[in-house]
């Protein structure tokens, strides 16, 4: 069987037999690293690849700190973590788990885990708030300029509030500006481009420091859902399983130093 032929300043060139046992070499190698650590798996040993994706709109910074105290403690993993468009659900072949937040659909070949409820506010800088006046009501927020995260194309944005004693009011908005990650959000309200929807986590040491202040905090909006998606194929995996036990306690441990 001859594999690749000569081909001048080309070199060699794989012939149709060559290409097809590249291919398998491929496979095969892939399968030995799969069998390779299912051993380790049976045997308590927490290693391999860990590829995890989240959508771009999450806290970035919480994500990026959790994923490196897990690796200085776990060695022998290797983790490749990338942010990605919550539009589009990663491929079943591209992560092994996967964050995001708001409504959580089910989806075929992921099981799907709670990991965190965050209580969202909204905000602005004290300079927006001097010289626009403080929104005394959410149907107020009309006459102000607002600042919104979102991924899609919908200039409309719809915000949810409860007040004691009255019935919910969503609030269709139309942002003057807008933006796929909170981070970017946030340096716009601080700049004093406007009132920003935030979790209440990502901005408390804005509000301590006062770059940035509570607007109408009598409102209570609906809690942000963290939730990790795992592909079966991997949900059993020790590394996956321990992963995911490490970033659930870590954000328990984070809420309950948070209330005490």
């Amino acid at each position: 069987m001859k594999l690749a032929n000569r081909s001048g300043r080309a070199g060699l060139m794989l012939t149709a037999e060559g290409l097809w046992l590249a291919e398998r070499s491929k496979d095969i190698l892939t399968e030995l690293a799969t069998l390779e650590s299912d051993v380790k798996d049976r045997i308590g040993i927490v290693s391999g690849n860990l590829k995890i994706n989240a959508s771009i709109e999450l806290d970035r910074d919480l994500l990026a700190l959790l994923a490196l105290r897990f690796d200085r403690d776990h060695k022998k993993v290797n983790i490749a973590f990338d942010f990605v468009d919550p539009r589009y659900f990663p491929n079943l072949d591209e992560c092994d788990v996967y964050f995001t937040t708001g409504d959580a659909a089910d989806i075929e070949g992921f099981r799907k885990e709670n990991l965190r409820s965050e209580e969202k506010v909204l905000c602005a800088s004290p300079e927006y708030i001097a010289h626009r006046g403080e929104p005394s009501s959410p149907h107020d927020l009309r006459n102000h300029s607002l600042i919104a995260v979102a991924s899609d194309s919908n200039n409309l944005i719809e915000w949810s509030f409860e007040r004691p004693g009255r019935s919910p009011q969503h609030i269709c908005i139309t942002p003057s500006m807008k933006c796929n990650h909170g981070d970017v959000a946030k340096l716009w309200a601080i700049q004093g481009q406007g009132v920003v929807m935030q979790s209440l986590r990502s901005v408390e040491s804005d509000l301590e420091s006062g770059r940035l202040k509570r607007v109408l905090g009598d409102c209570k909006i609906p809690q942000a859902e963290l939730w990790a998606y795992t592909a079966l194929k991997s949900s059993k995996t020790l590394r996956v399983h321990i992963f995911l036990a490490y970033i659930k306690s870590a954000l328990e441990d984070m809420a309950a130093s948070e209330t005490a």
